[in-house]
Formats: structure tokens, C-alpha cells, sequence
């Protein structure tokens, strides 16, 4: 396997997790060169997502937010 497969691997098995109250947006220049992905189900939807969304476009270049649906699971508001 190569080096950078190796760093996809790790990357991929060990990310990044940030826990709250978050650091400052201007506390790591490196982070705007970066893309983060966002994901869960987002049901029911509320200020604390959005207040993730508002910080991690701050800190970061590109962020993609991934909507997760699980059809065995009930949720509160529908998808459609």
C-alpha cells in the first residue's frame, strides 16, 4: 500500500473530532485550506445545527453537508 493510501486509511478511520465550546474560527490558519464533511440525519432540524454549520464554514474552506435518512427509523418530520 502506498504512503498516501496509508494517510486516506488513517484519515478515514481516525478523523478530526471537535468538541464543544469550539476553538476560535482564526485559531488555525491551515484549517481554511481544508474541506469538512457534516453529516447525520438532521430530524428534527434546530438552532445547534445550524449553529455548527455558521462555525464550520468560518474555520474551514468548503464544507458538505450530508443528510442521512434511515427507512427503518421514525422520525419526527418527514423528509418530503
Amino acid at each position: 500500500i502506498s504512503l498516501p493510501c496509508m494517510y486516506l486509511v488513517f484519515r478515514w478511520m481516525r478523523p478530526t473530532i471537535l468538541s464543544y465550546p469550539w476553538p476560535l474560527a482564526s485559531s488555525r490558519g491551515h484549517d481554511k485550506k481544508a474541506t469538512v464533511v457534516l453529516a447525520g440525519s438532521y430530524n428534527p432540524p434546530h438552532h445547534g445545527h445550524l449553529a455548527m454549520l455558521q462555525y464550520l464554514s468560518s474555520r474551514f474552506k468548503e464544507v458538505i453537508v450530508v443528510v442521512g435518512f434511515n427507512p427503518s427509523k421514525t422520525y419526527d418530520v418527514t423528509p418530503q
